[in-house]
C-alpha cells in the first residue's frame, strides 16, 4: 500500500474502508471526534474513495517507539450541497474534510506535518490535479474562542464543555497557513452533549462555520 512521507515524523497511509478493522478504529475515532459517526458516513465515504473524488488517509506516527493511527484525513472534489467554490469536480479545486487528530496526539506537529503533505498531494494525480489552483477547509467560526456573549464564548459552557482559551482557534491556525476566509454559513449542529456535529439540526441549533481558502497556484 503507497504511503508519503513528509519530511517531519508524520506518514500519511490511504484508509481502506474494505477493511473490518479499519472501519472500526475509523468509527472509533469519528466518536471520540463527535460528528458523522455514523455507518452511513463510511459507506458513503467508501463510495467516494472507489470513483475517485475522495482520498482518505491515515495520519501515522512513531510515538513512544510504537507507530500508531494518530488520526485522519480526507481530501475531496466534491461536497454536499455541491458548491464549486468549496469542490469542483474536475479537481480545480479541492476541499479538505474530516481532519482529526486523537486529543492525547496532539501538540506534536502532527497537524502541520499533515496539511504539507495534503497540500502536496492537491497538485498531484491521482488524488487531486496538476490545474488545482486552490484548496478550501472549514471550521468553527474563530468567534466562538474570541467574542465574551452568550452565543459566542458562552456556548462552550452553555453545553457543558470547558471555554478554550483565546487565540487558539482552528481559523487563525489555518489562518497562520496562509488560508484567507470568504464565507460564512451555519453548519456545524450541537447535540446537546455539547458535541459539533455537520450536518442538518438535530435537536441543537447550527453554529457558524467559516470556510477558508488558499490559493496553490
Amino acid at each position: 500500500m503507497a504511503s508519503f512521507l513528509h519530511q517531519g515524523d508524520c506518514t500519511l497511509i490511504p484508509v481502506n474502508l474494505e477493511d473490518p478493522n479499519e472501519i472500526t478504529e475509523l468509527l472509533r475515532q469519528r466518536k471520540i471526534c463527535g460528528w458523522n459517526y455514523e455507518r452511513s458516513s463510511i459507506e458513503q465515504w467508501n463510495s467516494e474513495i472507489n470513483d475517485g473524488t475522495r482520498s482518505m488517509f491515515w495520519i501515522t506516527a512513531l510515538i513512544r517507539e510504537d507507530v500508531v493511527k494518530a488520526g485522519h484525513i480526507a481530501l475531496a472534489s466534491t461536497c454536499s450541497p455541491p458548491d464549486p467554490e468549496l469542490a469542483d469536480p474536475d479537481k480545480s479545486v479541492m476541499t479538505i474534510s474530516t481532519f482529526f487528530i486523537l486529543p492525547e496526539h496532539r501538540g506534536l506537529g502532527l497537524g502541520r506535518d499533515t496539511m504539507d503533505v495534503v497540500e502536496s498531494l492537491a497538485t498531484r494525480e491521482p488524488y487531486g490535479a496538476p490545474h488545482c489552483r486552490a484548496i478550501v477547509v472549514d471550521t468553527l467560526d474563530r468567534r466562538y474562542w474570541e467574542l465574551d456573549e452568550e452565543g459566542w464564548r458562552g456556548w462552550w459552557a452553555k453545553w457543558g464543555q470547558p471555554t478554550p482559551e483565546k487565540g487558539r482557534s482552528n481559523e487563525d491556525w489555518y489562518r497562520r497557513r496562509g488560508y484567507i476566509k470568504f464565507k460564512e454559513r451555519p453548519k456545524y449542529t450541537n447535540d446537546l452533549k455539547g458535541n459539533a456535529q455537520g450536518g442538518a439540526e438535530e435537536g441543537g441549533r447550527l453554529l457558524i462555520a467559516s470556510y477558508l481558502r488558499k490559493e496553490l497556484q
